[in-house]
C-alpha cells in the first residue's frame, strides 16, 4: 500500500465513518488534539472529546446514515503531515425527499504511530452568490478565508514544531534505552557473581560435613590402630578390631555422600545432551514409579503407600530429552515418597500414605501432575524450593539440588513450566507443563 493510499484509508474512515454514523471508525483516526472549523459561526471544537460531543448533537438531530461520493480531490504529502482537499457531494434522505450538497473538505493529517491522525479538518459549503470568474468579492467571506487560512497556517507550524519535539524526545528516550541497556549487563553481571557466590558457599556447606566425619573418623581409627598394636589382652583386641570396622563403615558412607553431592554437581552444570525423540509421557511415569516404589522398598521393608495414577490414553507424542526429563519425574516422586514417609513416622494420628500421578492434555501442553498428602511444604520457604543447595531434608537426607536441576531441564531444556502447589502439614502437588 503506498504512502497515498494509506492516507486515502485513514480519509475514508473518518468521512465514511461519518456518513454511517459510526463515531468509533470516525475518531479512531483522530488525533487527541483534533481541531475543526466549519460553515457556521459555532461549528468549531478543539479536542478529540469536543468535536465527538458536536458530531453527537449532529447524530440527534438527523440519526440516518446517508453516502458522501468525492468528486475531485488533490493530496499533499509533506514528511509526515499530509493534506487531502477535495469536493464530496452529501446525499441525505430517503426515496424522492433526497437532497444533495457539495462540501469543500480540507483534512490535515500526521503520522503517528504508524497510523495517518487526522489533526485539522476544515468544511463548509461553496458560496453560491459568486459569479462565474469572480473570486471572494465579498469581504466578509473574504476576510474570513483569510482568517481560515491564517489559523491553517498556525496549526502547520504547530504540527512542525511538534514533530522537532517528538524526534528531540526520540533521541533522549534512545539514550535512555542506551543506558538501561549498560545497566541491564551490570545487573547480570553482578546476578551472575551473586550465583557464584552462592554455588561456592553451597558447595563448601555441603562437603564440609561428610569431609568432617571422614577425617574425624580417620584420626579415631589411627588412634585405634595404636591402641591395638600396644594391646596385649586378645578380647580387648578384638574389640578395638570391631570399632575399626565401624569407623571404616562409617567412612565409606560419608565417603558416598561426598561422592553422591559432586555427581549431582557435576549433573547440575554440564552441558546436557539436547538430542529430544518423542515420547511417551505415561510410559515414562509408569517406569520411574516402578523404579521409585522397588528403590523405597529396598531401603525401608515396611514401605507402604498407596500409590494411584490417572494416566490420560490418548496423550500425543512428546518431544523430550528423555534421560533428562525422566530424572524430573524421579526427582518429584521421590519427594513425595519422602514426605508421606516421614509423615507417617512423626504422627501419632491415623494416617494413610497417598500419592496421586495424573496427566493430561490443555490445549498444546500435556500437564503432569503428582500429589502427595504428605508434610507439605511451609509458606515461608515456598519461593526457595527451586533454589541450588536449599532441602528441608537434614543433613545426610538430601543435597538440595534435586528440584534446583528440575526447574533447570524443565524451563530451560522443554521450554516449559514447574509449579509447586501446597498446604502444610495437608498436601504438595508438583505440576509439570510441557508443549506438544
Amino acid at each position: 500500500m503506498t504512502e497515498e493510499e494509506e492516507i486515502m484509508k485513514s480519509h475514508d474512515a473518518f468521512w465514511q465513518g461519518y456518513a454511517a454514523r459510526d463515531l468509533d471508525r470516525r475518531f479512531s483516526v483522530c488525533a487527541d488534539d483534533v481541531t475543526f472549523f466549519g460553515t457556521g459561526i459555532h461549528e468549531r471544537a478543539v479536542g478529540k472529546k469536543q468535536y465527538r460531543e458536536m458530531n453527537e448533537t449532529g447524530i440527534k438531530q438527523y440519526p440516518y446514515p446517508f453516502d458522501i461520493k468525492i468528486l475531485w480531490k488533490y493530496v499533499r504529502i509533506f514528511g509526515d503531515i499530509a493534506w487531502v482537499e477535495c469536493d464530496a457531494e452529501w446525499v441525505q434522505g430517503t426515496g424522492n425527499k433526497k437532497s444533495a450538497d457539495i462540501i469543500r473538505q480540507t483534512t490535515i493529517f500526521k503520522s503517528e504511530d504508524h497510523l495517518w491522525k487526522v489533526k485539522h479538518v476544515h468544511g463548509s459549503e461553496p458560496d453560491y452568490r459568486l459569479k462565474a470568474g469572480e473570486y471572494m468579492i465579498d469581504r466578509t467571506i473574504a476576510d474570513r478565508n483569510r482568517e481560515l487560512e491564517r489559523q491553517v497556517f498556525e496549526r502547520t507550524k504547530e504540527l512542525e514544531d511538534e514533530k522537532k519535539r517528538s524526534e528531540q524526545k526520540s533521541l533522549e528516550l534512545e539514550q535512555t534505552l542506551f543506558n538501561l541497556r549498560i545497566t541491564q549487563k551490570q545487573l547480570i553481571h553482578s546476578e551472575k557473581m551473586a550465583s557464584l557466590g552462592l554455588l561456592t558457599s553451597g558447595i563448601a556447606h555441603e562437603l564440609k560435613n561428610p569431609l568432617n566425619f571422614i577425617n574425624n573418623f580417620a584420626k579415631l581409627s589411627k588412634e585405634l590402630m595404636v591402641e591395638y598394636n600396644n594391646e596385649k589382652n586378645v578380647q580387648e583386641k578384638s574389640n578395638i578390631m570391631n570399632d575399626l570396622t565401624d569407623n571404616l563403615e562409617k567412612i565409606y558412607h560419608h565417603g558416598r555422600r561426598a561422592d553422591n553431592i559432586v555427581t549431582n554437581m557435576l549433573a547440575h552444570s554440564r552441558v546436557s545432551n539436547t538430542t529430544k525423540t518423542d515420547c511417551n509421557i505415561n510410559k515414562i511415569i509408569n517406569d520411574a514409579l516402578a523404579l521409585s516404589v522397588v528403590n523405597e522398598k529396598s531401603k525401608n521393608p515396611s514401605f507402604n503407600c498407596e500409590v494411584e495414577t490417572r494416566l490420560e490414553s490418548s496423550l500425543p507424542l512428546v518431544s523430550l530429552v528423555l534421560q533428562d526429563f525422566s530424572l524430573v519425574i524421579l526427582n518429584i516422586i521421590y519427594n513425595a515418597f519422602y514426605s508421606v514417609n516421614k509423615k507417617q513416622k512423626e504422627t501419632t494420628k491415623k494416617y494413610n500414605p497417598h500419592v496421586t500421578v495424573m496427566t493430561k492434555k490443555v490445549r498444546n501442553n500435556v500437564i503432569i501432575s503428582i500429589k502427595d498428602n504428605g508434610l507439605g511444604v511451609p509458606d515461608h520457604i515456598k519461593e526457595k524450593i527451586f533454589e541450588p543447595f536449599f532441602t528441608t531434608k537434614p543433613s545426610g537426607e538430601g543435597t538440595g539440588l534435586g528440584l534446583s536441576l528440575s526447574y533447570d531441564i524443565i524451563t530451560n531444556g522443554h521450554t516449559g513450566t514447574i509449579e509447586l502447589n501446597s498446604s502444610p502439614e495437608e498436601e504438595t502437588e508438583f505440576l509439570v507443563c510441557v508443549p506438544v
